[in-house]
């Protein structure tokens, strides 16, 4: 009964955010959109790069800075910029309707306050200790972050070796938990391998376990407390050259999957088999580098 009304309070709504490009062939994931779950379709629009006025606040020093503010219109790596530098990992907090999500190369928690009417308001402060190498070495991005069913957020690097919890409230507290431990059960298969482990998003269950699914189609169970990962297995059902980027639960509690590089629909993924299954009719112009919503 417990686990019934857990998993039916999660499942609220069919909708969730998307880190994007402008359309095809476009790999700058620097927009937040809107998608239906249930037909793949984008929806909304809440924050276009270089369309939308916005205003950045940082929170530790309560300076604000604008889109006038950017020397010479360069967004692209701007730390002024809310998706400057792009973004890979994101995470949805309902409770509070923000949206979290940290920017590459920079060692930064963001947000964007969805209560917002008008100008889009987003919010940023530092990670205390954490300082993510500046050039294009990807070990320590952040690309996996989820809110858990305990109502605290969780980012990931590429590496396995940068673990955070943060807060949701109005100047969130960050902590940095230590490195991934690969399970004895795992059999070898490291969520440290760059080449079948690194990338891909993170989801919760209710019962307070996270879940990678790495971009290489591999899907790991993590234990925030032990901080051990369990290697679940890999993902039937996709074609090789899927990367699986971005990842949300349905309310049906399957995982729907969507690829930062191949323009080709989006999957629905049972966890229970790790069976991907095409969902016709879905969105291909658009191709997502996170998924995040409410929903465990």
């Amino acid at each position: 009964l417990i686990a019934s009304s857990l998993f039916t309070s999660a499942q609220e709504n069919k909708l969730t955010y998307a880190i994007t490009g402008d359309g095809n062939n476009d790999f700058v994931w620097m927009n937040i959109r809107q998608v239906d779950l249930t037909t793949g379709q984008v929806t909304k629009t809440l924050f276009e790069r270089n369309t939308t006025n916005y205003s950045l606040t940082d929170v530790s020093t309560n300076v604000t800075s604008t889109q006038r503010e950017i020397p010479g219109g360069d967004v692209f790596n701007s730390a002024k910029y809310p998706t400057g530098t792009l973004v890979a990992a994101a995470a949805f907090d309902k409770r509070t309707n923000k949206l979290f999500f940290t920017p590459m190369r920079k060692g930064e928690l963001r947000w964007m306050d969805l209560n917002a009417n008008g100008t889009a308001k987003f919010y940023t402060m530092p990670i205390p200790g954490y300082k993510p190498v500046e050039d294009y070495e990807e070990a320590t991005n952040i690309t996996r972050m989820v809110i858990g069913a305990d109502g605290v957020g969780y980012a990931l690097s590429n590496d396995g070796n940068h673990f955070f919890s943060f807060t949701t409230g109005a100047k969130p507290v960050i902590k940095s938990l230590g490195n991934i431990i690969d399970a004895e059960t795992s059999n070898g298969i490291s969520i440290h391998n760059k080449c079948s482990c690194w990338g891909g998003d993170m989801i919760a269950d209710a019962f307070g376990n996270l879940y990678v699914i790495s971009a290489n189609h591999n899907v790991f169970m993590i234990d925030p407390k032990t901080r051990i990962a369990t290697h679940k297995g890999v993902i039937q059902g996709l074609p090789a050259t899927y990367t699986t980027n971005a990842a949300a639960v349905n309310d049906n509690g399957d995982v729907v999957l969507g690829s930062a590089n191949q323009f080709d629909g989006f999957y629905v993924l049972n966890m229970n088999d790790l069976k991907a299954v095409k969902m016709e009719g879905s969105q291909v112009k658009y191709n997502p580098s996170d998924f995040a919503n409410g929903n465990l």
